[in-house]
């Protein structure tokens, strides 16, 4: 028997279908990437807590990213916005935000800031490695 859809994921799965100009470009931008980091890499409207949709999650970093349309400078939109951004913390997805217009207009700069935020949650995570490694070859001993 087929599961039934929620709400948000039959949303989700009309929102892949209906691309934005500008989240039509950042998934080009990161398909296209020089240096291939972020093919296959990354979801379209993934579902967060049942409640949240990222427009994009880089699973691989717990990066999420929004490409945010004029709506999202409305005062409601706002307060929405900082829920969404709290609860993805919560799961340790790091949000980040860009306007449409960045998007369409500046993507080497859109892509500059995502991959700077990638290589420095790459980076914590090979720290964390060699920590996990020395203190499993040396007893409680802690690197400093």
């Amino acid at each position: 028997m087929k599961r039934r859809l929620r709400p948000r994921e039959r949303l989700a799965i009309k929102a892949r279908k209906k691309y934005t100009a500008a989240e039509k470009r950042m998934e080009q931008l990161l398909n296209e990437h020089p240096s291939l980091k972020f093919r296959d890499k990354f979801h379209r409207e993934w579902i967060l807590s049942s409640k949240w949709r990222l427009d994009f999650l880089l699973w691989e970093t717990r990066i999420g990213i929004e490409v945010d349309g004029p709506y999202h400078s409305r005062p409601e939109q706002i307060i929405k916005d900082k829920k969404k951004t709290e609860e993805c913390s919560k799961y340790g997805i790091i949000l980040l935000r860009f306007s449409n217009e960045d998007v369409l207009c500046n993507g080497q700069a859109v892509m500059e800031k995502i991959i700077k935020e990638h290589d420095e949650v790459m980076r914590k995570v090979a720290i964390e490695r060699v920590k996990h490694r020395l203190k499993g070859r040396n007893g409680s001993r802690r690197l400093k």
